[in-house]
């Protein structure tokens, strides 16, 4: 009996392995070359050591985050994934990110991060893919970069933050980008950034405990009332921490677009719908938040996250909170990797 063909078994390897297969699409990768630009600049954000002796990026004077190993070498990286049961990341740069750089700067750096982890993307296709770094303050640098990171160099998406260094996302210079990311259907990822009223959070650390999450919630409410989504309706928008406070606020949402005509100036839906049609990354590792998101959205809309490799983040316990729950086997198998597959186009 003869063999069956080399392309038989990997159309079969290939079916094999997308069964199976998880993607997490909250990490975060600080490219090598970038944190060594860091270092030789002379203003915000620069690269410096703590009393400890730690790299730490800071920012306007305040410090951002600790560089670990994890955070910029792949090898460790990647034996992380091996073991915490991870088949892909789709690898993006956190804060400070380029947005507090001169405009000549943030369109220079946020060059040298997509060239960088496409690279990584290149040399390891089955392992990660990237989501493209844009210079928001400068459109039509974004325009231009967006059209390389996506086009030339195979970047699966992009990402903003919730707010872009004090211009929140709602702003008319921010719709022409809006405008073509949707064109070019790739999806938007909405990280947190330090809220826009930062000093109420700078005690207990409590910008990244509470402040992340009620930051992406106004970002994403803003573009909602503004009309965003009405003027671009295929506008893919993946928001973190499975929305901050959103689907706990939902009715409240609705009900006061009901009752406030400041609400109906732009759009004629209650936000919920224009939520519905949102998509939410995992990181929380709560089944009760996860229950919540799963109650208004479905397992349609849910995407595995892990916010790797940051200290609040948890590689293992992104996949074992999903598989711990009482989805389904097909639901499971949707939110921990075939969601985001086709999401983001991965073959």
């Amino acid at each position: 009996m003869n063999p069956p063909p080399k392309s038989y078994l990997r159309v079969l390897l290939n079916s094999l392995r997308e069964l199976k297969m998880s993607i997490d699409v909250h990490v975060h990768y600080f490219p090598p070359k970038y944190l060594e630009a860091l270092k030789k600049r002379k203003t915000s954000p620069v690269l410096e050591k703590d009393e400890l002796g730690r790299p730490i990026i800071v920012d306007r004077g305040v410090r951002i985050v600790t560089i670990t190993e994890e955070m910029s070498n792949i090898e460790k990286r990647l034996k992380d994934m091996d073991k915490g049961g991870m088949d892909m990341q789709i690898l993006s740069m956190t804060t400070p990110s380029v947005y507090s750089m001169e405009p000549k700067d943030s369109i220079a750096f946020a060059r040298l991060v997509n060239d960088e982890t496409s690279a990584i993307a290149e040399k390891y296709p089955d392992r990660f893919a990237g989501m493209a770094t844009l210079p928001f303050n400068d459109i039509d640098g974004a325009m231009d970069e967006l059209d390389r990171a996506v086009n030339d160099l195979g970047m699966k998406g992009v990402v903003t933050f919730s707010n872009l260094a004090g211009k929140t996302l709602d702003s008319p210079e921010l719709w022409p980008i809006y405008d073509k990311i949707s064109r070019m259907g790739v999806p938007l990822f909405m990280h947190p950034f330090t809220p826009l009223a930062g000093d109420i959070f700078k005690d207990y650390r409590l910008a990244p405990m509470i402040g992340f999450p009620f930051d992406t919630s106004l970002g994403a409410l803003r573009m909602i009332f503004s009309g965003v989504f009405v003027k671009y309706p295929s506008l893919k928008l993946i928001l973190a921490h499975l929305g901050g406070t959103l689907p706990y606020l939902l009715e409240r949402l609705d009900f006061c677009y009901r009752a406030y005509p400041e609400c109906k100036v732009n759009i004629s839906r209650p936000p919920s719908e224009f939520l519905r049609n949102m998509y939410y990354d995992t990181v929380t590792f709560y089944q009760p938040a996860l229950n919540c998101a799963y109650d208004f959205v479905g397992a349609e809309k849910m995407l595995m996250g892990s916010d790797y490799p940051h200290v609040i983040g948890d590689l293992p316990r992104a996949i074992t909170s999903i598989r711990e729950s009482a989805f389904t086997e097909e639901e499971k198998k949707m939110i921990l990797g075939e969601n985001a597959r086709k999401l983001f186009s991965i073959k």
